[in-house]
């Protein structure tokens, strides 16, 4: 929106009356009187930017090029990346949650978070799972749910006999994710 520079000019113009009369009607010597003229406008909050800046951080970054994200995938043969955006934190700020696949059959094989900050992203979680694979559901308000499959003598890959199920949530004092919730579903009896 703009605004029109009418009402500052006035404010100027009206500060600086006084200066021009200085009292004497004959017309003397005029005396300079010092005048501030304070304007004021829209302001942006240091948290605000820093808000600002932390959404557009986790949006443009290229988690692709990421030297450690490239390390970290490097060892894990043919992946997908599936990159998401949700508030993680609860913070107000989206955060970036990145799911690495195996291109096989191997399924997820990797689960990553990362947080936006004024200065680009930084990880805050990082899952791998206790055996081959697992399945990791982002839930709102800040909640991971990792189902690991537990195998049983004879399973086949496909149907394991038993899922742990393992809830993460965000701890804002703590500052990182925290088990909630830890348990045992029979699956294939």
């Amino acid at each position: 929106m703009r605004r029109s520079a009418l009402p500052v000019l006035l404010l100027a113009l009206l500060a600086l009356a006084p200066a021009c009369d200085d009292g004497d009607p004959a017309g003397g010597e005029a005396t300079e009187t010092p005048t501030t003229t304070e304007v004021s406008g829209p302001t942006t909050t240091p948290d605000a930017t820093a808000t600002l800046a932390a959404k557009i951080a986790v949006r443009q970054y290229d988690f692709e090029s990421d030297p450690d994200l490239t390390d970290f995938i490097s060892g894990l043969g043919d992946v997908e990346l599936q990159i998401g955006y949700a508030d993680m934190t609860q913070d107000g700020v989206e955060d970036a949650f990145i799911l690495i696949s195996s291109a096989g059959t191997a399924g997820d094989i990797a689960a990553l978070v990362y947080k936006g900050t004024i200065e680009g992203v930084e990880p805050i979680l990082e899952l791998t799972p206790e055996g081959s694979s697992f399945a990791v559901d982002v839930r709102g308000g800040g909640t991971l749910v990792v189902i690991d499959p537990i195998y049983a003598e004879g399973d086949p890959l496909c149907c394991p006999s038993a899922e742990q199920h393992t809830i993460y949530e965000w701890d804002a004092e703590e500052e990182q994710f925290v088990i909630v919730d830890q348990r045992t579903e029979q699956v294939n009896p």
